[in-house]
């Protein structure tokens, strides 16, 4: 029995199939992991026109190209009060500055800024994507979400005054009755 050999557009096709295997292969089997990991962003309560201190965990884990987002939202309403973000190229054993401020986070959007956030219940999604990892596969995302923190309202000294002598007027009225 006479065997045929592969014609080229037989080859071509062949080829094309085991490169579109691998490259799913890739897509799926390599995590956005494999190159950053961010473990969590805590945020604590604050009082307005204070800093906004953040606690970060995160490991860039191989060196990339990548970008970032950062996204304060209201909790009620989930209005956008900033969003802020750039590119970066990320490298292994980079040091976050004490503290990490969302001033320093956000920086490209100065709504981000602690003295500029109004009172209210926040939560912050920060985004990374690592741009064409290994220059073939389609860019990766990670995001965390913060847990949601309260910018309090400043009180004056004078305010905390005012709020005495009401006090003081309104048991000075129940005494009377």
């Amino acid at each position: 029995m006479k065997q045929k050999a592969m014609r080229f557009g037989d080859w071509i096709m062949a080829a094309s199939l085991v490169l579109g295997i691998a490259w799913l292969t890739g897509t799926y089997a390599v995590p956005a992991t494999y190159w950053y990991e961010s473990r969590s962003v805590g945020i604590a309560d604050t009082i307005e026109g204070n800093p906004i201190i953040l606690t970060v965990d995160r490991k860039v884990k191989r060196a990339f190209s990548g970008s970032y987002t950062v996204t304060l939202r209201h909790m009620a309403g989930g209005e956008v009060q900033c969003e802020a973000g750039g590119a970066l190229r990320y490298k292994p054993g980079t040091a976050l500055p004490e503290p990490v401020t969302l001033a320093w986070w956000a920086w490209s959007d100065e709504r981000c800024a602690g003295e500029n956030v109004p009172p209210g219940t926040y939560t912050v999604e920060t985004c990374w994507t690592i741009h064409q990892p290994l220059m073939v596969l389609p860019n990766k995302v990670v995001c965390n979400l913060s847990n949601a923190f309260t910018v309090r309202p400043m009180v004056t000294e004078e305010q905390r005054q005012i709020d005495d002598l009401k006090r003081q007027l309104e048991t000075l009225k129940g005494d009377e009755r």
